[in-house]
């Protein structure tokens, strides 16, 4: 019976509107990962910034262990989902990205 309780819950979760998940204005952290470079940490901002306002201290890079690759996280307040939806689109045409993702902490989730 329990299984069945998760089923459902997960099940309800899974058919609402992304938006409706976060209340905003919220806190989220984008994360990309691309090509090591001033070029692709640069770009990631310009990407962030055209929807949001970013503080350079809410950048953060960090490279991989090799040097190969970096990341690059930009902490902003949205304040609605279109900006949300937005940022990561440009993101996506940033050339040497290799992945984007996307995080908001549990506690800005509704319940």
């Amino acid at each position: 019976m329990a299984a069945l309780a998760t089923q459902e819950a997960e099940t309800d979760m899974n058919s609402q509107n992304p938006q409706d998940l976060l209340e905003f204005p919220c806190h989220y952290q984008f994360k990309a990962v691309g090509v090591a470079g001033a070029d692709f940490s640069e770009a990631v901002i310009r990407a962030v910034r055209q929807y949001a306002d970013v503080s350079l201290d809410s950048v953060k890079s960090r490279p991989s262990g090799k040097g190969t690759y970096q990341s690059v996280s930009i902490l902003v307040t949205l304040h609605n989902y279109k900006q949300l939806t937005d940022i990561y689109a440009e993101m996506k045409k940033i050339a040497g990205l290799k992945n984007v993702a996307l995080k908001v902490p549990d506690n800005y989730y509704q319940g």
